[in-house]
């Protein structure tokens, strides 16, 4: 997918309501060993906690599953003739699946990532009260 194609699409994914409404709770993202995730030079917002999974452990990754959930429910089976079709039903399919925050739940709620959410939370607490 193409960055070009993917920005009004998360563009408009983020400009919904209840996007910007949970901008100020907790955001766990989670990161894979990919270089690009290790950088020293990005600042981290302080709703965000970055959660590094261990190597060769794509069962513990969220997104992992969203991908499967795409490609079994709305992509497969399909034949596109261009690139740009694939990008346009990729972003359409993104939208659709992200109507529906409970399935998005039921995939990527695991153990570990409420317990980053609450670590995370009570860091924030502690500093607060300091």
């Amino acid at each position: 997918m193409t960055v070009c194609s993917m920005r009004p699409v998360w563009r408009k994914f983020l400009s919904r309501e209840a996007v910007s409404e949970s901008l100020a709770d907790i955001i766990a993202i989670s990161l894979d060993g990919a270089g690009w995730h290790k950088s020293h030079a990005l600042r981290v917002p302080d709703n965000i906690t970055l959660v590094h999974l261990p190597p060769y452990a794509p069962e513990l990754n969220p997104v992992e599953l969203l991908w499967r959930q795409l490609r079994q429910r709305y992509l497969s089976n399909r034949v596109y003739a261009h690139v740009q079709e694939l990008d346009q039903a990729l972003g359409e399919a993104w939208m659709r699946l992200s109507e529906d925050p409970q399935r998005i739940r039921q995939l990527t709620n695991f153990d570990w990532i409420e317990a980053a959410v609450a670590s995370h939370q009570r860091c924030r607490e502690n500093l607060e009260t300091s």
